[in-house]
């Protein structure tokens, strides 16, 4: 397991961490007192399952760029917060498996009949 494996890079980062906090360099040793707030944060990917890259939110937003680059964008504020909701909705949809059109018409549906609004995403 990698937990097990961190040990000793994690036993030798925390002398050299309580080393850089004590040194005579301001600047080093407030960076090492806060590498030290940071600990829990700075060994999580050794006990949680996490991709270690961001490749998932590239993905996500690579629809978005694309619709950007070849319609120019936006003329306006109120255009900008459209697009930016719209891209939102569609892709929170595309990743709960709901259909964007199905659910911005029962949403539309919703608000013309003073009900709740659908909800777009699961429970998981």
């Amino acid at each position: 397991m990698l937990a097990r494996r961190l040990v000793p890079l994690k036993a030798r980062f925390a002398r050299l961490l309580r080393r850089g906090a004590a040194c005579e360099d301001p600047k080093v040793a407030a960076f090492c007192r806060n590498l030290q707030s940071l600990w829990p944060a700075l060994w999580r990917f050794g006990t949680c399952e996490v991709e270690p890259t961001n490749n998932a939110a590239e993905r996500a937003l690579r629809r978005g760029v694309l619709w950007r680059k070849s319609c120019f964008g936006s003329q306006s504020g109120a255009g900008l917060r459209f697009v930016e909701r719209v891209l939102t909705l569609t892709e929170t949809a595309r990743q709960n498996g709901v259909g964007a059109l199905d659910y911005l018409t029962r949403a539309i549906v919703a608000s013309r009949s003073n009900t709740s609004p659908p909800l777009l995403l699961s429970a998981h």
